[in-house]
């Protein structure tokens, strides 16, 4: 039995869409604390070539995967939205405010983890003494590289049997329901044609 080292842990994605890498993440932070907030980045995109997933999607699927530790309260999620784009993290710690504003909604007080599945730390979207009394978790991605890029690859491409290794079982009857709407976002669907004609 795992010993819980504090309250509270929080992890933000954008989950387009959950795979096992993102599962080991959550697995750690739900081993770590008592409660575990999951901010869904991105919130507001859908149909785009990085974000082709609406947020409901996104949820729904972590929700599938974690319904008893959500049930339990030991597990929160919620959508983030980007406060201009995805790709303007201002340097000045507004960011990270913002994300901190949004853990207080949900745990009603800060974080005492964040946890990341990258292999560098968020640390510098935060003005350092906003993140003074936060620890941070780094998972390297080395022990299980796939990426939300490689899933989406493997549902453009109908390769359901790799897509059923590096997704968790739970989800494997909604390969349809993804596949259609990842096919939908316009940049998809063009590269789909692209592949029918041999041109990928």
């Amino acid at each position: 039995m795992s010993m819980k080292s504090c309250d509270a842990v929080l992890y933000v994605g954008r989950f387009n869409h959950v795979h096992t890498g993102h599962c080991s993440v959550i697995n750690k932070a739900l081993d770590m604390g008592d409660r575990t907030l999951i901010l869904f980045g991105s919130a507001q995109e859908s149909g785009t070539l990085r974000n082709p997933f609406d947020v409901k999607t996104r949820i729904d699927m972590v929700h599938e995967i974690y319904e008893e530790e959500i049930l339990r309260g030991r597990l929160i999620l919620a959508p983030l939205a980007d406060m201009s784009n995805e790709n303007d993290i201002p340097s000045d710690g507004a960011w990270g405010r913002y994300v901190l504003e949004h853990a207080l909604r949900y745990l009603h007080k800060l974080p005492d983890m964040m946890i990341y599945g990258n292999d560098d730390s968020r640390s510098k979207w935060f003005d350092l003494d906003d993140i003074k009394t936060i620890d941070e978790h780094i998972m390297s991605r080395q022990r299980n590289p796939i990426s939300a890029t490689k899933i989406r690859d493997l549902l453009l491409r109908d390769n359901r049997t790799e897509w059923n290794e590096n997704v968790h079982p739970r989800i494997h009857k909604h390969y349809g329901r993804l596949r259609e709407e990842l096919l939908s976002a316009k940049p998809y669907r063009e590269q789909f044609e692209m592949l029918m004609k041999g041109a990928l």
